[in-house]
């Protein structure tokens, strides 16, 4: 009988010979199960709903993050996205604006929360 046992960051794992020799009783989950939110929807095209993209496509640089990335997935090109370069220059400018802006405003804010007096 095996058994998992935590200690501190790392996961010590405890198994007989025969559970190692013996064939896996893992399932694999198939692509084809709705219910896996992919980065690929069954139809080819781009999820922009994925979770994998972490919100990407949705924000301040959402429109860049697209023309890039959509760039690259569509892209012929040897290497593949050589011929993006430019999009993700776009969105790598639109990404560095956005954090100053962002951090311009809480710094407004903060000075704002720091004032005293009249």
């Amino acid at each position: 009988m095996s058994y998992c046992k935590k200690e501190d960051k790392d996961y010590l794992i405890f198994t007989t010979t025969e559970e190692l020799t013996s064939p896996s009783q893992v399932e694999k989950i198939s692509p084809d199960t709705e219910d896996i939110d992919g980065i690929i929807t069954p139809e080819g095209d781009i999820n922009w709903d994925c979770p994998c993209l972490n919100g990407m496509a949705d924000g301040p640089c959402g429109e860049t993050f697209k023309n890039a990335f959509s760039c690259f997935f569509y892209s012929a090109a040897d290497p593949k996205g050589s011929d993006c370069i430019e999009q993700f220059k776009l969105f790598s400018h639109c990404t560095i604006e956005s954090s100053a802006d962002s951090s311009d405003l809480d710094n407004r804010k903060a000075s704002n929360n720091t004032k005293t007096g009249p």
